[in-house]
C-alpha cells in the first residue's frame, strides 16, 4: 500500500510472501514458506497525474455465469512409497459465478477428480480402478480480474474422498487463468490441503457461459 507524499514522492508498506515447492508434481513434495515485511520510497521521474481530474470508471455490464473447468495431472505418492510412477489425476469442476463488483467474481461450484494413484499397490504399481479413486469437493471460489487475466482463489471441503472421508478434509486453490477467447480460457492451479501441503497442479481448460 501507497502514501503519496508528493508528486513524485510514494510511501510504502506491505508485506511479502514466497512459496518455494515442486507443486505435488515429483516427489519429495517439501517446501518452505518465506513471510516478510517491506517498506518502500518510490520516486517518480515524471510526476503524478492529477487524479481529481480524471473521470471515474463507471459500472461495467456484469452477468451471473456458469464456468465449466477440465483438469488434468500427474504425481507421485508421498516419500515412503517404493516406487517412482507417476499417477494421473483427472477432473472436472462447474463453478457458478457472481460478478460482485467490476475487478472481483464470487463462485460456488463443485470439483470432481479421479485419482488414479488412490488405489496404487503397496509395491507402487498401479491398482484396480474403482469408485475409490474418485474425489467430490463443494468450493467457494473468489477470483480478481485485470483484463483478460483472472487471479484464482479457493478454499473448499471434500464431500467425499477414500483417504479424508466425508467432509473431514479442507483443499484449497491457488493459480491463474487466461482468457484465449470470449468464452474460453487457459489455467494453472496448484491444489493443496492444510494451506501448505500441496496436493497437485492443476492444468486447465475452461468455457464460460453467461446465464444473465
Amino acid at each position: 500500500m501507497f502514501y503519496a507524499l508528493s508528486p513524485n514522492f510514494d510511501l510504502g508498506a506491505g508485506m511479502n510472501f514466497i512459496h518455494f515447492s515442486n507443486g505435488g508434481i515429483k516427489r519429495p513434495n517439501r517446501g518452505f514458506n518465506i513471510y516478510s515485511s517491506l517498506t518502500e520510497l518510490r520516486y517518480r521521474f515524471v510526476p503524478r497525474p492529477e487524479y481529481k481530474n480524471i473521470e471515474k470508471t463507471g459500472r461495467l455490464k456484469r452477468s451471473d455465469d456458469l464456468f465449466l473447468m477440465r483438469t488434468a495431472s500427474i504425481h507421485q505418492l508421498m516419500e515412503f512409497e517404493p516406487d517412482t510412477n507417476y499417477f494421473a489425476v483427472y477432473g472436472w469442476s462447474v463453478i457458478y459465478f457472481n460478478r460482485i463488483s467490476n475487478a472481483v467474481r464470487l463462485g460456488i461450484g463443485r470439483d470432481m477428480n479421479y485419482w488414479w494413484g488412490m488405489t496404487a499397490n503397496t509395491d507402487g504399481t498401479m491398482g484396480s480402478r474403482t469408485i475409490q479413486n474418485l474425489t467430490l469437493g463443494y468450493i467457494l471460489q473468489p477470483e480478481m480480474i485485470i483484463s483478460r487475466l483472472t487471479l484464482v482463489g479457493g478454499i473448499g471441503i471434500y464431500a467425499m474422498h477414500s483417504n479424508f472421508g466425508s467432509f473431514r478434509q479442507l483443499y484449497q486453490r491457488l493459480g491463474v487463468r487466461f482468457d484465449i477467447y470470449k468464452t474460453l480460457s487457459l489455467g494453472v492451479n496448484v491444489r493443496a490441503i492444510n494451506f501448505g501441503r500441496a496436493e497437485f497442479m492443476e492444468f486447465n481448460i475452461g468455457y464460460r457461459m453467461q446465464l444473465f
